[in-house]
């Protein structure tokens, strides 16, 4: 493994699983831990004359707290450092395994750096200093003495042969990548990378009526989203069950209603370092009526029916509308736990103290019984295989909708607002404020 620049925690961690590493002389390790921080809007909303009302059940879903405190309740705090304790403790006792060092070393290391590269040799970080044009002597002294260079095309024009008759049989994966939202699969200006429930339970559906396809993975990276966007495609999981294996493996993230889609598969496979759990809702809502007043702008409403007016941004809810919310809130998490309860195949009240809102790891989620196994997308695909009772590799990977990696960034016009034209902000905020459940992983959880 050659590093091209200095790489960081998470960088250098997926480098350590190479036999030898080499940095640049120039360059340095910047393997110096983990920062976890929050955001939080309320001074700003408070002086905007913004109000966020919201309805929220279990104590960890914290999401709203970024728009209604000024710090984390203890709750959240409870949940994050936990979360930064497993995904610590992964980074050292890997990277300890892998460079055949102490735990306790690693520690040290981390708390020194970053290390240039003279100083992450002599500590056993790297194995060489070297320059680029130096790989190919490198490798054929150090790893393989007969070894050539294989570049992407090369990999292309490989051929692959069968010793039996007629089509082979296939093993699907489903990728299920974004914020879930009702609809296509698409890029949207304010909630990032969208995973269309329409398009992931369209594949999901083409993949369990497709006879070539005996197995069938979706591999989810979502931190949820739209309630209703979730159970969409949670239903075409139901409706695979019992036909088809279905397995899923968890990417980064798979929480809330990440997970909600998941947990009912045949078996359930994250890393450890996965972020999972986060079983909990809420439903928020911004009243804009300060900053109408701050800025002069005046509203006359006129409504048939006695809550129609509940979700305008021009107004607070009345406690009868509240009442309503809160209700709706607590139904949709009673229908989560049921979820849970009947895709891990445990009674509810088991769940419930795993629940809450709460962020596991995955290695926390396993110990707690919402994952099977640790293992990756490789694992989870010879899983299926085996549950379809294919041979061993005799089989073909199909994948649906798409192979995200593969797919081109979308064009942005120059004059436009953000790269978006007006009717693509107007239309995608309209689509978040009508699908006003969420399962939604804490948004401020980003770990560097």
């Amino acid at each position: 493994m050659y590093f091209l620049s200095a790489p960081s925690d998470g960088e250098y961690y997926l480098a350590c699983a190479a036999d030898w590493l080499v940095c640049p002389p120039v360059s340095a390790i910047n393997l110096d831990g983990l920062n976890a921080e929050t955001t939080f809007y309320t001074g700003l909303m408070d002086k905007l004359g913004i109000d966020f009302e919201y309805e929220v059940v279990g104590k960890y879903k914290s999401a709203v707290e970024q728009y209604s405190r000024t710090s984390l309740s203890e709750p959240a705090r409870e949940a994050r450092e936990s979360v930064l304790d497993d995904i610590f403790a992964d980074l050292t006792e890997t990277i300890a395994a892998d460079r055949g060092l102490s735990a306790d070393r690693v520690r040290e290391l981390i708390d020194s750096g970053p290390l240039v590269s003279v100083e992450a040799q002599r500590a056993g970080l790297i194995d060489q200093v070297a320059y680029e044009d130096e790989l190919d002597e490198i490798v054929r002294s150090k790893i393989a003495r007969h070894a050539q260079r294989v570049g992407l095309d090369d990999l292309s024009k490989r051929r692959y042969h069968r010793t039996t008759w007629g089509p082979a049989p296939q093993v699907a994966v489903v990728f299920a990548e974004g914020t879930m939202l009702s609809g296509a699969d698409r890029d949207d200006p304010l909630a990032g990378e969208v995973m269309g429930a329409q398009t992931v339970a369209a594949a999901i559906r083409a993949a369990r009526n497709d006879r070539d396809i005996k197995a069938i993975v979706l591999r989810i990276n979502s931190p949820g989203g739209s309630g209703i966007a979730a159970d969409v495609v949670k239903r075409e999981i139901d409706l695979t069950r019992g036909k088809k294996p279905l397995v899923v493996s968890m990417s980064d993230v798979a929480a809330s209603g990440g997970y909600y889609i998941g947990c009912a598969a045949d078996s359930v496979f994250a890393s450890p370092g996965t972020i999972t759990g986060s079983i909990g809702v809420y439903y928020g809502k911004v009243n804009l009526a300060g900053l109408y007043e701050k800025i002069g702008i005046d509203k006359e409403t006129s409504v048939r029916g006695a809550h129609a007016g509940m979700y305008s941004m021009s107004r607070s809810f009345t406690d009868d509308e509240r009442e309503i919310v809160r209700g709706q809130v607590q139904m949709f998490y009673d229908n989560f736990i049921k979820v849970v309860a009947e895709g891990r195949r445990r009674e509810p009240e088991l769940i419930e103290p795993v629940a809450q809102g709460r962020v596991w790891t995955g290695k926390a989620a396993k110990e707690a019984g919402l994952i099977d196994a640790f293992g990756g997308l490789q694992e989870a695909i010879a899983s299926a295989a085996q549950l379809a009772g294919i041979a061993d590799k005799h089989y073909e990977i199909k994948v649906l909708p798409r192979a995200s990696w593969f797919a081109p960034p979308p064009i942005r016009l120059p004059g436009w607002l953000f790269g978006y034209r007006a009717d693509e902000l107007t239309a995608c905020a309209s689509a978040l404020n009508d699908e006003r459940i969420w399962y939604l992983l804490p948004w401020w959880l980003e770990i560097k």
